[in-house]
């Protein structure tokens, strides 16, 4: 489940980086995303934080060559956090 929504997140965030609307979500998301994963299912946010860091690099190359770099600089927080939730899953939670 986690997989399939983050490859549409994922194809949403590539195509509002090369329009140029593509808009940080701010850093609760990643927090709240980060206990869900925590405390409740590790493994859905994993895989849904997966196929958005996946789609970050794309959407930051899209960005860039559609002339946004503010959307391709949102797009590579956005992976980087993306990152960072997945690595304290892992640490916290490595054996889920």
């Amino acid at each position: 489940m986690g997989s399939l929504l983050g490859f549409f997140v994922a194809i949403g965030m590539i195509g509002s980086s090369w329009s140029g609307t593509l808009s940080f979500w701010g850093l609760p998301i990643f927090i709240v995303a980060a206990l869900i994963g925590i405390f409740l299912m590790p493994m859905t946010v994993g895989t849904f934080m997966t196929s958005i860091m996946f789609g970050a690099p794309i959407a930051v190359i899209a960005g860039l060559i559609a002339g946004n770099s503010d959307s391709a600089l949102t797009a590579l927080s956005i992976g980087v956090g993306a990152f960072i939730v997945q690595f304290v899953i892992g640490k916290i939670r490595g054996g889920a």
